[in-house]
């Protein structure tokens, strides 16, 4: 790459479906999910450096050493093609513009473009099953965000099974400051909380919610927003509006000004609305602000990726 800058979007994502199963013999919980993309993204800058490794920095206060996931899936790329990191000689500045631990692919989606970048680079030529293969060790999230639409997922949301080419949409998406910050497994807690909430409702809800997953994935197909709004559903919402109600206050809003669908993202904290027009969008994001107050929280318009 000689003297030359390479910039990579790593774009942010939203579950449109996620649906907890019950911990499988290995102590995990399996997925069935929707993801999808956004128009908003960290900016990743590669260039060359005089140093020998991989020097990470950023304009965000994140890990900068082996427990990032670009630093790791670099190391793991590395280790398949059986070359030391030291030989690499890189500086990559990640440009955070996707808040942090808020639902949205935060970290997670940084190393795939790296990883797709780093196959060109070196020549190596590996088969998209590999860097999948190699995201999957790198994060659960990672593998989605090697597609540019909506997709179903699998496995521990790991495995992508089928994807979606969906007209554009706009997005509002609200970021609490300061939700669950004493926690310091988020994701973990309220996975166990989740696991409380469910033994109150048994195999009923269960059915109901694998016959909505169904109904989900014919939306898909046909591209019907209004049908997929209606049909979003995120299991993390039993307890995280317990947790935090002014999540539900703000999906609340966004529902009674024009949202096709509105709901948590992720594990939280982040509450997204989709919209038909900019101008609903924008107008749904003043109504949020008046309600929380502005110093509750971050609003970021958006859009999904689309044709």
């Amino acid at each position: 790459m000689e003297n030359s800058v390479i910039k990579l979007n790593a774009r942010a994502k939203v579950n449109l479906f996620l649906h907890v199963e019950k911990k499988d013999e290995k102590g995990y919980h399996p997925l069935k999910t929707v993801f999808q993309p956004l128009i908003l993204a960290d900016e990743i800058i590669i260039s060359k450096s005089d140093e020998r490794g991989v020097k990470l920095t950023s304009n965000a206060n994140i890990p900068l050493d082996k427990k990032n996931n670009v630093y790791k899936a670099i190391s793991i790329f590395c280790k398949e093609i059986n070359k030391s990191i030291e030989e690499l000689k890189l500086h990559i500045h990640i440009q955070k513009n996707i808040p942090i631990s808020a639902g949205l692919g935060g970290s997670a989606v940084d190393s795939a473009p790296v990883l797709i970048k780093l196959n060109e680079l070196l020549n190596v030529n590996l088969s998209r099953e590999k860097l999948e293969e190699i995201a999957r060790k790198v994060g659960a999230d990672v593998p989605q965000a090697f597609y540019s639409h909506a997709t179903y997922a699998t496995g521990y949301g790991d495995i992508i099974e089928e994807e979606f080419v969906l007209p554009s949409m706009f997005v509002s998406i609200y970021t609490p400051y300061d939700y669950m910050k004493n926690i310091a497994n988020k994701t973990a807690y309220l996975y166990n909380l989740i696991d409380q909430e469910k033994e109150k409702y048994g195999e009923n809800l269960e059915k109901a919610l694998m016959a909505k997953m169904c109904l989900m994935k014919k939306a898909l197909k046909s591209k019907d927003w209004k049908k997929i709004g209606s049909l979003m559903h995120n299991d993390f919402e039993f307890v995280a509006f317990k947790e935090y109600p002014i999540l539900r206050k703000v999906k609340e809003i966004y529902l009674e000004n024009g949202a096709y669908g509105a709901l948590l993202a992720g594990s939280g904290g982040s509450v997204f609305g989709i919209f038909k027009n900019p101008s609903d969008s924008l107008a749904a994001s003043n109504r949020v602000e008046q309600a929380v107050g502005r110093e509750s929280g971050q609003i970021i318009l958006t859009e999904t990726t689309g044709c």
